[in-house]
Parts: C-alpha cells; structure tokens; sequence
C-alpha cells in the first residue's frame, strides 16, 4: 500500500496554491482549537487535502525563526487533511520539547509545513563517500540502526550552517546513537527532500521556501 502511494506521489507535482492552502488550513485548525469550535471539513483544494504523504508541521516565533513546535509523519499513513488536523494541534501545544503555545501567541508565530518526499538509501561504497552524497538545502536525513531512528529536515542543517559531516553526525545522535554510527555497516542512512511552504507572518502571505 505504502509503496503504491509512493509511486503516486512521485508524479504530483507541489503547486504553490496547494502548499498556500495547506498553511491557511493549518492556521485554521489552531485557530479553532483554541476557540474550541470543531474545525469544518473545507470544500476548495479538497484534492489535495484527499492526498497521502509525509508532511511536518512546525510553529516558528515570528520574526527571529526559533522554532516553538513541531511534529510529523515520515510516511503516507494519512490523507493531508487529518494529518495536518492531528500534527497542528500536536506541535502547538503538546510537542513535550517545547513549552505549549498559549492562545495569545497566536500573533507571535508563524507556520510552515513540509510536504516530503520518498526517502531513497544513500548507496556508497565507502562510508567516506557520504560526505559527497549529501547536499545542505536539499537533503534531509534520516538514520536508522535497528529500533534507533532519527529524522532531520532539511531546513534544519541549512539553518545551523551546518555541513554534510554534521548533519550525518547530528542525526546519528537524535537517533540515540554515536555520533559517528554512519560508518558502521549496520547503520542505515536515507534522503529526502521536501516542498516547504511558510507565511511570512502570522496570518500573512504564504511562499515556497528555496533554500540555496
């Protein structure tokens, strides 16, 4: 199932009145939350509410950027439209990393989702060779070693600065593991790009975020 989904997701090309929709309706779904009315169905672009695939939502102070919350699904298990009901909700106010959002700063944050891609393994024939695999602006990282998962979007290393040695290193330790797990053979590491979509202030203009 996941791997058919996979297939069609890999024809769908992002549009920005998609991803624009999307940032309002997450907006709405907080909105509403806090003004404890039940968030209606929408009717307009309920083709890509009806869609599957792996999306993070993440709150961001406005205007420095520092993120406030965030939560996400890896993987299609969802149409966008619970997806984004359930994760808005998650990250304002119960990502545990962060203290949750209070109402009254609802005119302090911001919104940005990303809409992922399939996460493809990174094949080398040296474990050297990731450095020159990974590229910072496009790449998200996700490392796994048998129950050890960590996941690192892809605006977060571009973010920090960081580079690809970093990144593969960071990640290894959000997954609970050493910080240079990715030279062991049993360590598993994928990529995966994302279509980002972010008001540029509350309840503002919604864009596509290119990061070069």
């Amino acid at each position: 199932m996941l791997r058919r989904l996979w297939r069609l997701l890999k024809k769908m090309k992002i549009r920005l009145s998609d991803g624009e929709f999307l940032v309002k309706f997450a907006r709405q779904v907080i909105e509403e939350y806090f003004g404890k009315e039940r968030v209606k169905t929408v009717e307009d672009n309920a083709e890509i509410l009806s869609k599957s695939m792996g999306v993070y939502v993440i709150f961001r102070v406005y205007p420095k950027g520092y993120i406030r919350g965030c939560a996400g699904y890896m993987e299609p298990i969802m149409n966008l439209e619970r997806a984004i009901r359930e994760l808005t909700i998650y990250a304002a106010v119960r990502d545990i990393r962060y203290n949750p959002i209070r109402s009254s700063e609802l005119n302090a944050v911001i919104i940005e989702i990303s809409l992922l891609s399939k996460p493809e393994i990174i094949e080398v024939e040296s474990t050297d060779d990731y450095i020159d695999k990974i590229k910072i602006g496009r790449d998200g990282l996700i490392v796994e070693r048998g129950r050890f998962r960590g996941i690192m979007l892809p605006q977060i290393p571009f973010e920090q600065k960081w580079g690809p040695k970093e990144l593969l290193s960071l990640t290894c330790l959000k997954a609970g593991l050493e910080a240079d797990a990715y030279i062991d053979g049993e360590t598993k590491i994928y990529r995966f790009t994302a279509d980002i979509f972010t008001e540029t202030e509350p309840r503002g203009k919604v864009i596509r975020r290119i990061m070069k």
